[in-house]
């Protein structure tokens, strides 16, 4: 329940390949820490995780030969998710966005290009918004970024009362505090959106229960459909970075290959 890779695990996980090296730095008070593989000559890549997880939702690409050989990957642990101070939230997606810049400005001659999973997709939307020369382009991979259709989950209150908050697992503990401010969050982006002019390739299953496919729709509400390629999935899930994940190799090396 703890959503992340232990050192042993990831031993057993990548052996006979090579193994992501893990790097961990303190930005303000914070821990930030990232898994890092492949070519570092070649264009960077980072994937953002959803809400619960860690770098280690994307194992499986930071170990695929071919996309290692042809960029330079990195998956970090966002706030409060695997080892970037574990259980200590943060639902600023402002906050989220200048903490995941710190690892993009050590490749100052580097524009990324983002993939965002669920909630990892409003978090690469805001660092779009807010250090648009660091970012190429933006993979959303069924992302929640709509705040009009974020659901009203009852539960979620009830999740923060210390009672029952002390039998619920951290990770599932810190993801409740993240998502129930997002609608709020995603609200304060509605600015933010109308000023990005970076690429957009959207993926999204139209069997997904858990993020509504209106989402895949929600950019276009904002910028040119010259800048958006949506990509519905048919009979696909939520969880894409799993059941299909050529397709998110797919989206990568079409932004890649723009000018």
């Amino acid at each position: 329940m703890e959503f992340r890779m232990s050192s042993r695990s990831m031993d057993d996980y990548y052996e006979g390949s090579q193994k992501p090296e893990l790097v961990s730095f303190s930005f303000d008070d914070r821990t930030v820490n990232y898994a890092e593989a492949g070519d570092k000559t070649k264009p960077l890549v980072m994937f953002v995780h959803g809400s619960p997880g860690s770098w280690s939702a994307f194992a499986d690409f930071l170990k695929d030969s071919v996309l290692i050989a042809n960029f330079h990957i990195i998956a970090p642990d966002r706030p409060g998710f695997g080892y970037s101070n574990f259980g200590r939230a943060e639902p600023s997606l402002k906050k989220q966005s200048q903490f995941l810049y710190q690892i993009l400005k050590r490749y100052p001659d580097k524009k990324a290009i983002l993939v965002g999973h669920s909630l990892g997709g409003p978090v690469i939307a805001q660092m779009a918004m807010d250090y648009p020369d660091n970012v190429r382009g933006l993979l959303f991979v069924a992302p929640s970024i709509d705040p009009a259709l974020e659901p009203d989950e009852w539960f979620r209150p009830l999740l923060r009362n210390f009672v029952i908050r002390t039998f619920t697992p951290i990770s599932l503990a810190v993801s409740n505090d993240e998502i129930i401010d997002l609608k709020e969050e995603l609200e304060m982006m509605t600015d933010g959106w109308r000023s990005l002019h970076t690429p957009v390739y959207m993926l999204q299953g139209d069997q997904d229960t858990l993020v509504p496919m209106g989402n895949a729709y929600y950019p276009g509400k904002f910028m040119p459909d010259s800048l958006i390629h949506i990509q519905l999935l048919r009979g696909v899930n939520h969880f894409i970075p799993w059941s299909h994940p050529q397709e998110i190799v797919k989206g990568i090396n079409y932004l890649n290959a723009l000018p």
